[in-house]
């Protein structure tokens, strides 16, 4: 009877691994949320700019700044936008490649204390058919 429970509780691990283990994949979901959120930023950011791209450039434009709308030429909102798409995109590059070493090492610890033998592919699938998911319509 005890080794039916120790087969169903799988091998014993050093103290701490389990928690390592959980805060790397906390950390990863966070990671990875966050460029979620950044690309829908990014995606935001170019919809606006291919809505105004063929305005006049001392035509007015509005924009919403901490919560208080500013009045500016399309020029200057024109500038803001693809200065702040720029910013994403790097930061959006550098979490990728945070994410993929992140990834990395949530594999080589799985492997070094097999936690899970049979990781599935389909999960970083998964998770890129949740970001393509995430597109919206702004009407």
């Amino acid at each position: 009877m005890e080794g039916a429970q120790q087969q169903q509780q799988g091998p014993k691990l050093p103290p701490g691994v389990l928690q390592h283990y959980n805060k790397l994949k906390q950390e990863y979901s966070e990671l990875f949320r966050t460029q979620l959120d950044l690309e829908e930023e990014k995606r935001e950011h170019e919809l606006v700019i291919d809505a105004i791209k063929d305005l006049e450039a001392d035509r007015k434009c509005w924009r919403l700044v901490g919560g208080v709308l500013i009045e500016k030429q399309q020029s200057e909102v024109m500038l803001n936008l693809k200065e702040g798409l720029e910013q994403i995109s790097k930061t959006h590059d550098m979490y990728q490649e945070q994410i993929k070493g992140r990834e990395k090492a949530l594999i080589e610890f799985e492997t070094k204390y097999n936690l899970r033998p049979n990781r599935d592919a389909s999960q970083g699938q998964q998770q890129k058919q949740q970001s393509k998911q995430n597109t919206g319509v702004l009407a």
